[in-house]
């Protein structure tokens, strides 16, 4: 599926290719984990509807952004506690398949959990995760704010001594992302000046 140069998803291409091919699935990141752009995800579930594929949204990304179930229609939703400070090795699925006959797990056993999945729930990680939870519906609008304002601080500062190119759309992304290159500058040089006052990484971090 192409992309535009702001990195959000080409929405007629992407019915092009849905007119066009027989789509049973479609995954798709509401926010982008590299360059931080939110997707159009209400039109892509529009679009993913008309054509009766079924939509899987990792919303991992997503945690300050207003996630209504219920008024996006999707088949899986997913989210990961540890992108807003839960505790690792706990995710959510979201999904109104769940108690459709059809619906098989991939592990069997669990009866204790509607057959669903084997295994023993992890009390505290579920309670961490849901308090995790808790604390960003009260927090997230001064800290979306907060993350907004060092960006942009941050954005202003290189660029007033470093040619700076910033990639993905500035004004509909992940508060505390900035996915930028810095012009004519060796990396490794950078990075050695740099260490060890600022963390700092020539790949995944």
């Amino acid at each position: 599926m192409k992309i535009t140069p702001k990195g959000i998803i080409d929405l007629q291409d992407m019915q092009t290719k849905l007119e066009q091919n027989n789509v049973l699935w479609v995954s798709c990141t509401m926010t982008t984990d590299v360059i931080g752009t939110n997707q159009p995800i209400y039109q892509v579930a529009e679009l993913c509807q008309r054509y009766d594929a079924m939509l899987h949204v990792d919303a991992s990304q997503a945690g300050y952004l207003d996630i209504a179930y219920h008024d996006l229609d999707v088949n899986f939703l997913t989210l990961s506690a540890h992108k807003i400070y839960g505790p690792s090795s706990i995710g959510l699925l979201y999904s109104k398949h769940l108690q459709h006959p059809d619906f098989e797990p991939i592990i069997s056993g669990g009866g204790q959990q509607d057959g669903l999945r084997a295994g023993t729930l992890p009390v505290p990680l579920i309670v961490g995760f849901a308090e995790a939870a808790k604390v960003l519906d009260d927090i997230k609008e001064a800290e979306a704010l907060r993350l907004k304002e060092l960006r942009n601080a941050l954005l202003n500062g290189l660029s007033q001594t470093l040619a700076i190119r910033v990639f993905g759309n500035l004004d509909d992304r992940h508060f505390g992302n900035l996915y930028l290159a810095i012009e004519n500058v060796d990396s490794m040089q950078l990075l050695n000046n740099l260490q060890p006052h600022i963390a700092f990484s020539l790949g995944s971090a």
